[in-house]
């Protein structure tokens, strides 16, 4: 028989490094770029280039829709939908209840997240936070229904919910920091992580949403000399890398808008 395709892997170098792995704990750029691929969330922007119509436009996910508010804006209602899985090796779906996980993990004592600072409006968020209740009592999961209550009405608390910190994990991951391979059930998952040095994220053969899976891995690597990396982009060693500035025109003249290419 034929030779199976090669495998379609995309390698990029940073000229910084990942903060966490864990998207209870990631508060950096290059952080939630990796996990725009990675997490799926109850709510999310559409995979499109920034300045397309509805580029910007909160959209379902998880969410089987957007959320109904009550009357008085305080109480938000989502129902989940039943597709979404998580990849391997835990490969269970996406339910009401792993989602109030998510937000009880991300939002725990222990990992002293900085999600927390956004989320204190939520009613008992913050006896939780602070170690005095043993849950969020303004959440709550019943069959395929998520119930948030609000403390006060808050216009701006669905884009909330569209934060890499409540990317949907399942039931039982600890709460302390991972360092390693992540469960996630976006397109792709972190199936490898050497801190400061590498991260491969895999594709999650469990996800058939819309939301394109180009390549079987995406290969990022930390921390290397931007001189370097430049050099092993024009040799094909990388895909994508820093540009140093002392290489600007450089570029601009061999791929620029007035170049032969």
């Amino acid at each position: 028989g034929a030779d199976p395709p090669p495998e379609r892997v995309l390698h990029i170098d940073f000229e910084t490094r990942l903060d966490y792995v864990d998207p209870a704990l990631g508060y950096f750029a290059p952080t939630w770029q990796l996990e725009q691929a990675t997490c799926a969330k109850l709510l999310n922007y559409p995979d499109t280039p920034w300045n397309e119509h509805d580029a910007s436009r909160l959209s379902p996910e998880i969410a089987a829709g957007m959320p109904t508010i009550s009357a008085d804006q305080r109480t938000y209602t989502v129902h989940i939908r039943d597709d979404f899985q998580f990849s391997p090796p835990d490969n269970s779906f996406v339910t009401a209840e792993s989602m109030k996980y998510t937000f009880e993990r991300t939002l725990s004592p222990a990992l002293a997240s900085p999600a927390q600072q956004f989320y204190g409006n939520i009613v008992g968020a913050t006896e939780y936070m602070n170690g005095q209740a043993p849950h969020i009592s303004g959440i709550v999961a019943s069959g395929d229904t998520l119930t948030i209550e609000l403390i006060q009405p808050q216009g701006d608390f669905l884009t909330f919910l569209a934060m890499p910190f409540l990317c949907a994990v399942p039931i039982g991951l600890p709460f302390v920091e991972q360092l390693g391979s992540i469960t996630s059930a976006g397109p792709y998952y972190i199936s490898s992580n050497t801190v400061n040095v590498s991260t491969i994220a895999s594709r999650n053969p469990n996800y058939h949403g819309p939301r394109p899976q180009r390549f079987d891995s995406r290969e990022l690597d930390w921390n290397l000399n931007e001189e370097t990396a430049y050099e092993q982009v024009l040799s094909g060693e990388l895909d994508e890398g820093p540009l140093p500035l002392a290489h600007v025109q450089e570029v601009a003249d061999l791929y620029g808008p007035d170049s032969p290419a």
